[in-house]
């Protein structure tokens, strides 16, 4: 008897050691944190739209002061698993936000490891400047290109890398876009990511944002991640 209650306490124990060891191995998805500047003196705000996909947990928000022309507002999402989703966020009137000042779509990619990858489109509708930016690591032979837009519904201005941290070599960074809208119509800025040594081979990724403006110069932006 004793052979057998032995033999149930060591199975027991290893059963323990098992879920112990199942629990230490699951991911820890890191968290999104999006921070984006506002006028908290007069009636504007941001507001936010997210993919229902579980992914993303409802967001907190924070909405602090810094000085007399405003401060940050700013959203905290829970990662609850592994996927892609998309969060929009439009900022204006509060009592008209539906034809926003400022947009914003960030397309959020989370790896079975739990780390996670955003990519950022900003349009800004009194200047009609659009941003764009995406994660990218040159030291490691990838990198993303920018496909010319041929429709003149916008122009390129520029394009700079800017490492993550210039202490920390080949910790990677994120490339900025930036494009000007210059009349009615619908675009499509594509970037691909490819080898940078083998500049005939197929992209890996392509991430297309889609523009469009109407004849009042009101921009919307969509986005198109394969």
């Amino acid at each position: 008897m004793k052979k057998y209650m032995h033999l149930a306490m060591a199975l027991a124990l290893c059963l323990l050691l098992g879920a112990a060891c199942a629990e230490e191995i699951q991911p820890e998805f890191q968290p999104v944190h999006v921070s984006l500047w506002a006028d908290t003196s007069a009636s504007y705000e941001w507001t936010c739209e997210y993919d229902d996909n579980g992914v993303l947990a409802e967001p907190m928000e924070e909405l602090v002061e810094e000085n007399e022309d405003g401060g940050h507002h700013s959203f905290f999402f829970n990662v609850n698993k592994p996927g892609t989703a998309e969060i929009i966020f439009n900022y204006g009137l509060n009592y008209d936000v539906a034809v926003p000042e400022k947009s914003v779509i960030c397309t959020v990619n989370v790896d079975e490891s739990g780390k996670n990858e955003v990519r950022w489109a900003e349009v800004f509708s009194d200047d009609h400047m659009l941003m764009i930016i995406l994660p990218s690591n040159p030291t490691t032979g990838w990198s993303w290109a920018y496909q010319e837009d041929m429709t003149g519904v916008t122009s390129f201005i520029s394009e700079e890398y800017i490492p993550t941290d210039d202490m920390l070599e080949g910790a990677g960074g994120n490339i900025t876009y930036q494009f000007k809208v210059e009349k009615p119509g619908t675009a499509v800025l594509m970037f691909n990511y490819s080898n940078l040594w083998e500049p005939d081979a197929a992209a890996e990724e392509t991430y297309s944002v889609i523009v469009t403006a109407n004849e009042e110069m009101e921009i919307t932006l969509a986005v198109d991640q394969q």
